[in-house]
């Protein structure tokens, strides 16, 4: 289940989901920020194929673990997922090692995605985060389409933090 109000529900004001508008809404104050290593249910962040701007359909959902928030410099480094501003392990330790001794002929895309200058260090500036999928290997993540606005996170998935548990995998 996921938990709106505990970062703040979003109030739309606008309810024009026919005609492939953007939709505009503002939040409520919540108890407590996104911390690295929840898991956040939002909505995609290419919205209707425009590449050139970040929109969001309301019904095109994904979850995933939170490894970046506002403030925070992340990288990933021969594979693991690490955050300045958060000393504990983000996300499945064990799918994270698969990525690092996976073949770079098999995994050529992912280790690309891995050495480029931005995912080495970035800090972030604004109401952005960056999430991962806790199945390393197939994950279709912030490593491919970027980063989340925040105005785009429905809830943290579960209410509390999600343990780095194998059989709680987030894809």
């Amino acid at each position: 289940w996921v938990n709106k109000l505990l970062f703040g529900g979003r109030i739309y004001t606008s309810f024009n989901f026919e005609d492939h508008a953007p939709l505009k809404c503002f939040r409520m104050p919540g108890v407590r920020k996104i911390r690295p290593g929840d898991v956040v249910c939002f909505n995609y962040p290419l919205g209707y194929d425009k590449w050139t701007e970040i929109e969001f359909k309301i019904n095109y959902v994904y979850c995933k673990r939170v490894v970046g928030t506002p403030g925070d410099s992340i990288g990933i480094k021969d594979g693991i997922n690490w955050n300045s501003n958060y000393a504990g392990t983000i996300g499945v330790l064990e799918n994270q090692h698969a990525v690092r001794n996976t073949p770079d002929s098999i995994l050529w895309r992912e280790r690309f995605m891995m050495t480029m200058p931005f995912t080495r260090s970035h800090t972030f500036l604004n109401n952005y985060y960056f999430a991962l999928g806790d199945n390393s290997l197939e994950s279709n993540d912030s490593r491919y389409w970027g980063f989340i606005p925040e105005d785009f996170i429905i809830g943290i998935v579960g209410g509390r933090r999600v343990k780095n548990n194998p059989n709680q995998t987030i894809r």
